[in-house]
């Protein structure tokens, strides 16, 4: 009998959201059903088509498992839901919700193929299970042709149609093979060579290589590079396009040549391919093969309907991936956008994705700048991003943290060849918490600088010209002024007689960030900090901030910020007793 798993936050989602039933989407295998993820119940009319849209969204590996109802549907006829499910082979999870005030889990069942059920444990975990896979990519570009030519405006669809349909065939064939890079391993359906018939990723895994590479100098970070390789193993795909010549009787390095002798005009379009399936250590590699090959074909008829969807007249688009981890949601999804349609103009399609997935409408989780960034991906640019979740834990005996939700690059002193030591503490604070709002979505401004935070300034008439170029500090008001006029962001000021009293405001910065999950810029006496997050316990009273100090002037060395302090939790008394605070407190825009 499998075990249920679900996450903690999947389970507040679920206990504590609009209360209708869902389908459960999670990673099923003989021993476990790991739950990841939920989407909307279609109605039978919708049926097929949001179970395709549905396929398309999903990485390689997740699937449907399952359904929540609520706990006051009882003597359920089991046998009316197969229709949800495509692997009726297995077993599939119901999950009964309490109604009222309780908002939690009443019971699970496991219900097999014969429809008997049976009660089981399921275990709430508070870790991301995200991290419990390991992730497979899979890119590679696939070139297509297509007539446009024939009967009626629309036949060129037929023709795309049918031309994807054979390639996402082909994918699923031995034509197929994927080179794990780093390694000289080749796999296919029908295995791969040098590794048993029962190998497992564990065991391909181990054969990524150590590779001498420039800027790579010592044994310690070419380890952690192979260890970041083996948490999301990366393919090349390749694949014999000669699909209309493809004779099986014929050995495989036989040339085909096809002749046309009809007129006909056709359109030639390279899709490329960034697949990704989640496994687990004990994955066999013949089963990844598989599960890859799947991923890969979805994507390809997803983009297909990208392109039948977008192109107008005889200009056709290109589709593009992108991959989101949307909420505190333990799996990646896959969306094709049209290349080069901003982000303004697919509102509708996000707002479609946010129903699909049962998300709440009122911030961005699917705009560009939202996209799932990989471990091996590494840091952006010359900023260090999110620099809290590297810091040691709290000590508050008994607390409740409330921490920043979403990604931030760290700005500070010294940064960006600009000297503004001992006076632009305000300005860097400034930066980080634009940084929150862009790569939130919300806004797609670069990050201002110190000169163009002056100038808005002297723009909207709170300082004379003579700001602009000078040395002069800005407090929480100055920095509220410039979030409003640069990102339309309103901000919420909470002043603070004493830093003293800061130890008392306790419930009110948990509650901004539960509500808001913005950065906060705090200023007091000559200094500006950000606080991203409190350590709080209600009952006692005790309590730590977590501060990101913009007075650090070194290098983007993650292990001295850390080391020394500049990112961490801080009691008390970190703050001046005698001198006054204000925190800028920006409100995140409801906006999709």
């Amino acid at each position: 009998m499998a075990a249920v798993v679900v996450a903690e936050t999947l389970a507040d989602f679920l206990c504590n959201g609009d209360q209708k039933s869902k389908l459960l989407l999670g990673y099923q295998t003989e021993t476990e059903i790991i739950l990841l993820a939920y989407a909307e119940l279609p109605s039978a009319t919708d049926l097929e088509e949001k179970r395709q849209k549905l396929n398309f969204l999903l990485p390689g590996g997740v699937s449907v498992v399952g359904i929540a109802l609520l706990a006051s549907e009882e003597n359920v006829d089991y046998s009316k839901y197969g229709k949800y499910f495509n692997n009726l082979d297995r077993q599939k999870v119901f999950i009964y919700l309490e109604k009222g005030a309780s908002k939690s889990i009443k019971a699970a069942e496991l219900v097999s193929q014969d429809n008997t059920a049976t009660t089981v444990d399921f275990d709430i975990v508070s870790v991301d299970l995200l991290s419990r896979f390991v992730i497979g990519c899979c890119k590679c570009d696939i070139p297509v042709s297509f007539t446009v030519d024939g009967k009626g405006k629309g036949a060129w669809k037929d023709s795309l149609t049918a031309e994807i349909e054979k390639l996402a065939d082909s994918i699923l064939s031995n034509r197929t093979v994927f080179h794990l890079q780093s390694s000289q391993k080749l796999l296919s359906v029908s295995g791969c060579k040098g590794l048993p018939d029962d190998a497992t990723y564990a065991d391909l895994a181990s054969c990524i290589e150590e590779e001498e590479e420039e800027g790579i100098n010592t044994r310690s970070k070419m380890k952690q590079k192979v260890a970041k390789l083996k948490e999301v193993l990366q393919f090349d795909v390749y694949t014999d396009l000669n699909i209309a010549g493809y004779n099986d009787t014929l050995p495989t390095c036989s040339p085909v040549i096809s002749y046309n002798t009809e007129p006909v005009k056709t359109v030639k379009l390279v899709l490329h391919v960034h697949a990704v399936s989640l496994f687990q250590n004990k994955t066999l590699v013949s089963e990844l093969v598989v599960t890859m090959s799947e991923a890969i074909k979805n994507q390809l008829l997803a983009m297909k309907q990208c392109i039948c969807d977008y192109s107008k007249g005889d200009k056709f688009i290109l589709p593009e991936v992108y991959h989101f981890q949307p909420m505190e949601l333990s799996t990646l999804f896959n969306v094709i956008f049209p290349w080069n349609v901003r982000d303004d103009q697919l509102e509708k399609e996000r707002r479609l994705l946010h129903q699909c997935l049962c998300l709440p409408a009122d911030r961005p989780l699917f705009r560009r700048a939202n996209k799932y960034r990989f471990p091996v991906e590494g840091q952006d640019g010359s900023y260090l991003r999110n620099v809290h979740l590297n810091c040691p834990k709290s000590k508050v005996s008994g607390g409740k943290q409330y921490t920043v939700r979403g990604n931030y690059t760290y700005h500070h002193y010294m940064q960006d060849r600009f000297d503004d030591n001992k006076w632009g503490c305000a300005y860097r604070s400034l930066q980080t918490l634009v940084s929150w709002f862009k790569l939130q979505g919300y806004t797609e401004r670069d990050i201002p600088t110190h000169r163009e935070i002056q100038q808005t300034l002297v723009d909207i008439g709170d300082k004379e010209p003579s700001f602009v170029g000078s040395r002069k500090w800005i407090g929480s008001m100055e920095v509220s002024f410039v979030l409003d006029t640069l990102l339309e962001v309103q901000s919420k000021i909470l002043n603070v007689s004493s830093g003293g009293d800061l130890a008392s405001k306790g419930r009110e910065l948990a509650q901004h960030f539960t509500t808001q999950g913005t950065p906060i810029m705090i200023g007091g006496g000559v200094l500006a900090h950000t606080i991203l997050g409190v350590d709080y316990n209600e009952v006692t009273g005790d309590i730590n901030f977590l501060i990101l100090d913009p007075h650090y002037t070194g290098a983007e060395d993650l292990k001295t910020i850390i080391d020394k302090g500049w990112c961490g939790w801080k009691d008390a008394n970190f703050w001046e007793k005698n001198a006054h605070y204000n925190l800028c407190m920006p409100q995140r825009p409801k906006v999709l």
